[in-house]
């Protein structure tokens, strides 16, 4: 079976819901992507943004806050991800980390076991009365329990507490949750944001974490990854399964082996490797049409562009470099699923400008769709304030000033 790279891409936009926003709600969205990339703690806002219509940011700090429906932890590739209670258990069992990492980070920190112990009983402590930050719990800690270490990285030499090690080590372990302080959107300062990539977290609480049990192993939950991972990005090759699960290939080949029912393989033209594909999706891919007028901001580590290891689909090798600055997902512009620009935001008090730096050649009814997306994403981040689209080119820089916002989503051409 063979598809065309347009049919692929148009599939995903409609499964990421990216395509008309179609999503129901920040909960719903975050299970159908395998949960919300959350390094930077603006981008789940800005990815909700993308996918539901009417979005507002309260929308989600009532899931954070209130309801405490989504949970950030580190899962797949160490990586921040916002995961629903549903998919928490799943995730957390299949990317355990393993107790051996955990010994090489102490001896590499200079940290004996036991006193690993001791600072984690004294942290978790801390917060059994309640979320506290770290110069909290330093405080709370006596002081011939902390001091300070040299931490090496290659030739960089940086100083750290044991605290802050031990911390993050229980981090990983998922016996402690980090959450940034509710965001307050209309004081939060972008500008800047998409060249140093995160806005500023005055405070960062710590909790103890209590993670569902679930009947599933270590390889049951892994099994579930790989099978949800498939599901929502496929069509995904066996590198790219790898590398989003942060497993060796000879273990996803393994993984693959016992989920031979619920896969099927596909073939893009050019592309080297056969693609996987849950076969339900398999009569929706092929009855997939291109659409051509679908713009989309996608903020930094978006999980579409954040979404495989080998991106040949979304933007060409040569310009690969521009989007992925040491393999982190910049904010990007997508038109019809291709990255073709990176985006970032200059402001002050009275006006803001979203400067897009083109990576691909861009035609004029793209680039009236580009100005267009870019008012509504400055209408959502600056509310009142004016703001100005600005499309570098090869010779001049186009100018979009703000103007009403037009209401036109992307036509769906996608049938089933």
């Amino acid at each position: 079976m063979t598809v065309s790279p347009s049919q692929v891409r148009t599939y995903l936009l409609a499964k990421h819901h990216l395509l008309n926003r179609d999503g129901v709600d920040a909960e719903s969205v975050a299970d159908d992507l395998v949960g919300l990339h959350a390094t930077s703690n603006v981008t789940p806002y800005l990815s909700l943004f993308n996918r539901i219509k009417r979005f507002s940011p309260d929308d989600l700090n009532d899931e954070l806050y209130r309801k405490k429906s989504l949970v950030r932890v580190r899962a797949m590739r160490g990586t921040f991800f916002l995961f629903t209670r549903r998919l928490l258990p799943i995730a957390a069992e299949a990317t355990e980390f393993p107790p051996e990492r955990v010994g090489k980070s102490l001896t590499h920190a200079g940290i004996s076991v036991g006193e690993f112990e001791k600072l984690s009983k004294l942290i978790l402590n801390c917060l059994a009365s309640g979320p506290m930050t770290l110069p909290e719990i330093k405080r709370d800690v006596s002081r011939e329990s902390s001091r300070s270490l040299d931490w090496k990285r290659g030739r960089r030499v940086t100083r750290r507490t044991n605290l802050g090690v031990v911390l993050q080590l229980l981090l990983v372990q998922r016996k402690v949750q980090s959450q940034p302080e509710p965001i307050k959107w209309k004081s939060i300062d972008w500008d800047g944001y998409g060249t140093r990539t995160f806005t500023r977290i005055r405070k960062v609480m710590y909790r103890q974490v209590s993670i569902p049990e679930t009947a599933s192993t270590n390889e049951g939950a892994k099994l579930k990854l790989a099978e949800l991972y498939i599901k929502q990005y496929g069509p995904v090759t066996v590198h790219d399964v790898a590398w989003w699960m942060d497993e060796s290939k000879p273990e996803v080949l393994r993984l693959l082996a016992r989920l031979r029912d619920k896969l099927t393989n596909i073939r893009i033209p050019r592309h080297v490797d056969d693609l996987l594909l849950h076969p339900d999706d398999l009569p929706v891919l092929q009855k997939t049409r291109e659409v051509d007028d679908c713009v989309r901001f996608l903020p930094y580590e978006d999980p579409y562009s954040k979404s495989r290891k080998n991106r040949g689909l979304m933007i060409p090798k040569a310009s690969e470099r521009q989007a992925y600055v040491t393999g982190n997902a910049l904010p990007s512009v997508i038109s019809n699923g291709k990255i073709v620009g990176t985006w970032s935001l200059a402001a002050d008090n009275e006006k803001a400008t979203v400067n897009v730096k083109r990576l691909a050649p861009i035609n004029r009814e793209i680039e009236s769709r580009i100005f267009e997306e870019g008012h509504r994403l400055g209408a959502f981040l600056y509310g009142e304030r004016s703001v100005t689209v600005s499309l570098s080119q090869t010779d001049r820089t186009l100018m979009g000033e703000a103007h009403p916002l037009l209401s036109r989503e992307c036509p769906s051409r996608q049938a089933g």
